[in-house]
């Protein structure tokens, strides 16, 4: 069987963060239920109260479909910093909004006045619901993320951008877990080897 092949990016935009989470997790139910279409993790965008955008995964978080969205919807979460919520950059180049704006322009095809008034209308109360999809299942969850009341939009992905989207996904997962284990060895060469519990004995 051939690989699938996502090439659609849908984002609904809901009237606040309630509304979106339901549909999310509805959205869910009706593609696991549906086999005509099969499209993995859902994600959420919601205002964080501080006038920028975090998101939120519904369904597999860390591997495959689920990190892959979840990297393009934490590109649109950091439009309003610029791109300096992204971390270490991991889109390669730096950070800042030069990476975030030219990977939009080449591989989502979005302006920046489409992008900043997508991202200006989550920051502003907003919530919004993304997914990654084949392009001949674009329409079906478009069609159902209207009927659940939200407002989509439909946009092309290069086979290059969710391979990008999907390798710093891979770049920040690894990075994070690696994170606890090296805050462990830095205790272990504050503090010394560990003596074994006969000598804590004779110590104590």
């Amino acid at each position: 069987m051939a690989k699938k092949e996502y090439t659609k990016l849908v984002i609904a935009i809901f009237d606040n963060e309630s509304a979106a989470q339901t549909a999310a997790e509805n959205l869910k139910a009706w593609d696991k239920a549906n086999d005509d279409v099969k499209a993995g993790a859902v994600g959420v965008l919601i205002a964080d109260g501080k006038g920028g955008i975090k998101q939120d995964l519904v369904g597999p978080h860390a591997t495959g479909k689920g990190a892959t969205i979840g990297a393009i919807l934490g590109l649109i979460a950091a439009i309003p910093t610029g791109g300096l919520s992204l971390l270490g950059g991991v889109l390669g180049g730096g950070m800042g909004g030069g990476i975030v704006g030219a990977f939009f322009h080449k591989h989502l095809g979005l302006s920046e006045e489409e992008r900043n008034r997508l991202a200006r209308e989550i920051a502003d109360g907003r919530a919004a619901v993304g997914v990654l999809a084949g392009g001949d299942e674009a329409d079906a969850f478009a069609a159902e993320l209207a009927a659940l009341g939200g407002k989509p939009e439909s946009y092309d992905v290069t086979a290059e951008g969710v391979a990008t989207a999907a390798a710093a996904a891979q770049t920040e997962q690894a990075a994070v877990e690696a994170a606890p284990a090296e805050a462990g060895d830095a205790v272990v060469e504050s503090t010394g080897a560990v003596q074994p519990q006969s000598a804590q004995d004779e110590s104590s």
